[in-house]
């Protein structure tokens, strides 16, 4: 009589046993499973409170979304000259009123002495 009740709780507990809960990785690198969690979270507000799976898919957009900055940043050109220049109707206003310092960096004509 007690092998099967020594083997009925130790079935419970495997069957009870929490599964591990993956990384905020994971989500970021599984973007099916990543989607799918985030709809049970929206879904089931009260679970999702407690769960380690809706935090690390939670943190998982910011590791997206500091993935998509950086892709973003390392294809644009660096600030400053070349690359930002001004255009000549708005240097005509804006380079008077700059110091030496800013002209340069901008581009502006030499100014005129009179």
């Amino acid at each position: 009589m007690r092998a099967p009740l020594a083997f009925a709780c130790i079935a419970f507990a495997a069957w009870s046993a929490p599964a591990q809960a993956r990384s905020a990785t994971w989500y970021a690198n599984n973007p099916r499973e990543h989607a799918a969690m985030l709809d049970w979270c929206r879904d089931n507000p009260g679970p999702a409170r407690r769960s380690d799976d809706c935090a690390a898919a939670s943190r998982a957009n910011l590791l997206l979304a500091q993935r998509e900055a950086q892709r973003r940043t390392a294809s644009s050109p660096p600030p400053g000259p070349p690359h930002q220049q001004l255009k000549p109707e708005d240097a005509e206003w804006l380079c008077p009123a700059m110091g030496p310092a800013f002209r340069a960096k901008w581009g502006c004509p030499a100014e005129r002495r009179t």
